[in-house]
């Protein structure tokens, strides 16, 4: 016997697992909310020449089959934004050992891709506005989120409530819903924060990403075409503190200390922003007409 069809299903999220959880649920549900701090009637996809965003997502096929089958994956690549890559190196700052991964290892022309998290949105996006039976709530504030008897119950802007038969926590580390559920979630603080920028490499070998481990962290380059690429550097809280005091000549020197071997001098296209890394997992991820995806569900390191 199959699983019972919701009347109504909500979602409180506007990230890419809410929009893309909301999509999905819309060809199964007779009504579909989604709620979040988003302005997602607003997102449009960026133009081709438009300056890139140093906020990533790598893609596995997975992903991207799950676009082609809403029919997605087309307008995605339409601007040219987003990059397949094929191999990844992988090397220690201080011993030299290094190992590299290619596509042809396993038969495949690519072994993910680097797009966007803004292109992403804003492919969902523009699905959700033409999807029938579901009303996008965004942006919105959600008040209050309570579970009586196993059904969930949530308040936008202090005045509509509402009883979904289905309610989505995509809202986040930090989830409304996940409280209201009442899991318990063990919480590790990895001690490092995330530095993330937009830099420039001549030299650097496109289709590839790569990977540096010091004693400064973890920093790693996805290629976003045209020399561009997204610095990921999780490194000790302490360093970050050092990175973002830094003028933008002396923080190329620091990333150039570690990479510039490999990729040839890197030249800061963004101003550096962070965050701090902590991961968590919940002991359920469903309780009563509730579930948690995504971060409100597990975090982890991005390594």
């Amino acid at each position: 016997m199959g699983a019972t069809k919701p009347e109504m299903a909500a979602v409180i999220g506007s990230g890419v697992t809410g929009l893309a959880s909301a999509l999905a649920l819309a060809e199964e549900a007779d009504q579909v909310i989604v709620c979040g701090a988003d302005d997602v009637a607003g997102m449009r996809l960026p133009e081709a020449n438009e300056e890139r965003n140093a906020q990533v997502y790598a893609l596995n096929h997975l992903s991207r089959h799950l676009l082609e089958q809403w029919g997605l994956w087309s307008a995605a690549k339409a601007g040219g934004r987003v990059h397949p890559y094929t191999r990844m190196r992988v090397w220690e700052k201080n011993s030299g050992a290094s190992i590299s991964f290619h596509a042809e290892e396993v038969d495949e022309p690519q072994l993910g891709f680097i797009v966007e998290t803004r292109l992403i949105k804003a492919v969902l996006a523009h699905r959700l506005k033409t999807a029938a039976q579901l009303e996008i709530a965004c942006p919105s504030a959600v008040d209050k989120v309570e579970l009586k008897g196993g059904k969930a119950f949530f308040q936008l802007g202090g005045e509509r409530t509402i009883q979904p038969s289905l309610l989505v926590g995509a809202d986040g580390a930090h989830s409304m819903v996940r409280r209201a559920m009442g899991v318990n979630a063990a919480f590790q603080d990895y001690g490092q924060d995330a530095v993330v920028a937009l830099m420039f490499s001549e030299e650097g070998e496109e289709g590839c990403c790569w990977q540096c481990f010091s004693d400064y962290g973890i920093s790693a380059w996805l290629p976003l075409g045209k020399g561009l690429g997204a610095l990921i550097w999780s490194c000790p809280r302490h360093w970050r503190k050092h990175l973002l005091s830094r003028s933008e000549r002396q923080f190329n020197a620091e990333v150039n200390r570690l990479m510039a071997l490999r990729l040839g001098p890197l030249q800061l296209r963004s101003r550096p922003v962070s965050f701090p890394l902590h991961g968590h997992l919940v002991d359920s991820y469903a309780v009563g007409h509730c579930v948690l995806l995504g971060d409100a569900a597990h975090r982890v390191h991005p390594l």
